[in-house]
């Protein structure tokens, strides 16, 4: 049987493969996004209206200075946002928010957890 630890481990990379794989309608978009992975945070850059635009995915443990000058490469001065998971990355929250960013959305990802079969 896991122990708590390893259960939650687990469903942090059921959201993370949601969150990090490429949308299989990329490829039919006028504008399909751009995707670039380094140190832990995945940069994703779109073009399409509608969508969210420019965001940085933290998914590993990233200093402040570190994903803001990738950030500051990539999207060239574009707007983008953050997403990170604030239990694993407390000290980049830290950080941003001391470095006056503002919380746009704060939400507990949902993942439903396996149902053990008695």
């Amino acid at each position: 049987m896991k122990d708590k630890a390893q259960e939650m481990t687990d469903l942090r990379a059921v959201a993370y493969v949601a969150l990090l794989t490429p949308s299989p309608l990329d490829r039919y978009q006028s504008h399909p996004a751009r995707r670039m992975e380094r140190d832990g945070m995945v940069f994703v850059a779109s073009d399409e209206p509608g969508s969210d635009g420019n965001v940085v995915i933290v998914t590993g443990p990233a200093t402040s200075r570190r994903l803001l000058s990738l950030a500051a490469a990539y999207y060239d001065g574009a707007v983008y946002g953050v997403m990170l998971d604030v239990e694993r990355a407390a000290l980049l929250d830290d950080a941003l928010r001391a470095g006056g960013w503002i919380v746009d959305e704060e939400e507990p990802a949902l993942v439903l957890a396996p149902i053990l079969h008695i």
